[in-house]
């Protein structure tokens, strides 16, 4: 009689083809969904980049031309000296102005994100420590954009043209520190170590892009308010400014922890002689 196992290959059908592995073979190579769904995350993160443009914007609007020095009070026509002093102090002030706007944008992402992040999961301590992280992230990103970048903008800048590649270089540099900031931010209050660098990524393509779009928006809608200056002219702008920055700052760090990395489709495994 032959044996039962006759014609087996070792961990094989009797065919001598290799046992296929359980779960669906359609599924192989696919890069597993992450626990939130979907239209949460983008919700979330949307919600919270509009409520940081609208709070940071409101900040700002506070502090809007409190740093500019007075206007020069002499009896005649102002020397030279006088005239670059005052030149001097009006960059300064321009400067302290922006880097603060910039830092309570960063600071308002930030927080808003990390906890956005951190409520896909549940509030808790995570939410504290993401919330804060991100304020204290992005605040310093903001910052420091802002005093690296506005004295290039200063010494490059002619009154006489409006030097729109300049904007978006200069300012389009402090937009995405500032997403990169919030998206990473994002990425810890979902609590995941391996969505950080996806989030902000997509948080520093976002706020880059939201930046270029005000600024294209700024010169064709709105081209007697000084859109390419740091600062625009009218509170409407200055407002347009912040949204999309932080819109779609915001969408890119939800589309980042979307977009799982895909994995190679396992290669099927040799036949085994019989």
């Amino acid at each position: 009689m032959e044996p039962l196992n006759a014609g087996h290959a070792p961990g094989g059908t009797p065919a001598g083809d290799p046992i296929p592995p359980r779960g669906d073979p359609a599924d192989a190579g696919t890069p597993p969904r992450p626990p939130w769904r979907p239209a949460r995350v983008w919700a979330s993160a949307i919600v919270a980049g509009l409520l940081a443009g609208v709070c940071s914007w409101l900040i700002g609007e506070a502090t809007y031309g409190r740093f500019q020095p007075p206007l020069l009070n002499t009896t005649g026509f102002p020397s030279a000296e006088e005239s670059q002093a005052n030149a001097r102090a009006r960059t300064s002030g321009k400067t302290l102005e922006v880097t603060l706007v910039s830092g309570t944008m960063g600071a308002a992402l930030g927080l808003a994100l990390g906890l956005a992040g951190a409520s896909l999961r549940g509030f808790g301590r995570s939410a504290a420590v993401a919330g804060a992280s991100g304020a204290v992230l992005g605040a310093v990103a903001g910052a420091i954009g802002a005093q690296i970048l506005m004295p290039i903008y200063f010494r490059i800048y002619h009154p006489d043209r409006d030097d729109l590649l300049l904007a978006i270089a200069t300012q389009g540099g402090v937009a995405a520190l500032v997403g990169a900031a919030g998206g990473a931010a994002f990425g810890l209050g979902l609590g995941g170590k391996g969505l950080v660098g996806r989030t902000l990524l997509g948080g520093l393509l976002g706020g880059a892009l939201g930046l270029i779009a005000y600024q294209i928006v700024g010169v064709v809608a709105f081209p007697l308010d000084e859109t390419t200056k740091p600062l625009s002219a009218t509170w409407a702008t200055r407002l347009l400014a912040h949204l999309p920055v932080a819109t779609l700052a915001a969408a890119g760090s939800a589309w980042g922890a979307l977009d799982t990395p895909r994995r190679k489709p396992a290669k099927s495994a040799a036949r085994v002689d019989s």
